[in-house]
């Protein structure tokens, strides 16, 4: 049998650094270019890069305790920052990893000897991210958690997070209509389902590491968000 992955171009040091780059896009577009749409529209693909890696990092990390341990310390070391200069509403995007992964090993533990404790587990974690106001709240868990679930079945994965996308447009649609046009979502639910073209970039996984980052990615996540916040102070 021929491995159909030998000629597929992205390993997971490439696929971190496109979603960083993604990432560094869109918070450029939304610093300095808000009137500019296509900075957002390509940052959508940032957030399911980073979804699929948590869930990549599950099967490759060697103690997933401390894997863990590493984004929950990050989103803490970063969240006063992160009140002070970006936004005083919403906890970081670490938090929404370190949730993601943990449903990850809730569904694992608790699949094989209970499905509906299980899927209970994963919807209290998803509902925590939501009420605690986590960048992407019960949708970024649940798009780290689909990952998972279908993990080298692209198709179903596509299908997956195209329910995902429409249930975010379809309650910022019943809001809207509850409310009589006066609910305030602004346009990322709205172009949110081109982060489906992620998926490209993901079905070129090779299933290599690539190379050794180490702290690298953590690291990115404050520092740009520093540099961008310092250039939009002295312009």
């Amino acid at each position: 049998m021929t491995d159909n992955t030998t000629n597929k171009p992205f390993n997971s040091f490439s696929i971190k650094a496109l979603a960083c780059l993604f990432m560094l896009i869109d918070h450029v577009g939304w610093q300095f270019f808000p009137e500019q749409e296509v900075w957002r529209l390509i940052g959508r693909l940032a957030f399911p890069l980073f979804a699929f890696m948590i869930a990549n990092g599950w099967r490759h990390s060697r103690d997933r305790g401390k894997y863990f341990l590493r984004l929950a310390v990050c989103a803490l070391l970063i969240q006063w920052p992160y009140w002070k200069f970006i936004s005083s509403e919403s906890l970081n995007i670490f938090f929404t990893l370190a949730l993601g992964l943990a449903a990850i090993w809730l569904w694992e533990r608790l699949k094989t000897r209970d499905t509906l404790a299980g899927r209970l587990a994963v919807l209290l974690v998803s509902l925590a991210a939501e009420l605690i106001g986590t960048d992407y709240g019960c949708y970024g868990v649940l798009m780290i958690l689909t990952a998972h679930i279908f993990y080298g079945r692209n198709w179903r994965l596509f299908a997956a997070w195209l329910v995902l996308n429409a249930a975010v447009l379809l309650s910022v649609v019943l809001d809207r209509y509850l409310t009589h046009g006066s609910a305030q979502a602004g346009i990322m639910p709205y172009i949110q389902p081109f982060s489906l073209a992620a998926l490209l970039i993901i079905a070129g996984y090779n299933g290599r590491k690539g190379r050794k980052a180490g702290w690298l990615f953590y690291v990115f996540y404050p520092l740009h968000l520093a540099v961008i916040c310092l250039v939009g102070l002295y312009l």
